[in-house]
């Protein structure tokens, strides 16, 4: 991902549906200028984003990425427009945390997910990672961004 992908991703954040903000980033009102900028402006060493492209015009249907939180450990997440009901992501997505893994030392990917996002925790299952799953009960958990 690149700065000049901002607009690109804009419009990608933008034309996910209502449900899909809310699972990715748990507010159907999310902030997402902030969102497209966090990506296409980092540098690789605290946040790294990718995109899955179709067509000439480069327009995006899928980012994956992390953002470091602390050390050795990254806070990753994954987000598809699927273009058609009953699609599913592509475990491609969700590897590119595995590709930056050992460039940027990141040991451990934690993703805080909705329990209803059977989706996501099926890419997780699918993404070659060894995965734990731990049920918390709070209303403070923040959002996978």
């Amino acid at each position: 991902m690149r700065r000049e992908d901002e607009p690109a991703m804009l419009a990608f954040l933008r034309g996910l549906s209502e449900e899909s903000r809310l699972l990715r980033f748990f507010s159907a009102g999310a902030d997402l200028v902030g969102q497209a900028r966090r990506f296409t402006q980092a540098d690789g060493s605290e946040a790294y984003g990718l995109i899955a492209t179709v067509g000439g015009g480069g327009e995006i249907v899928g980012h994956a990425g992390y953002v470091r939180v602390n050390g050795g450990h990254g806070r990753g997440g994954v987000c598809d427009r699927r273009p058609a009901p009953g699609s599913r992501p592509r475990d491609r997505a969700a590897r590119p945390p595995r590709h930056a893994r050992p460039r940027q030392g990141i040991e451990t990917f934690t993703a805080v997910v909705r329990p209803d996002n059977h989706r996501m925790i099926e890419v997780f299952r699918e993404s070659g990672f060894p995965v734990e799953v731990h049920v918390a009960l709070t209303s403070s958990a923040l959002p996978c961004d």
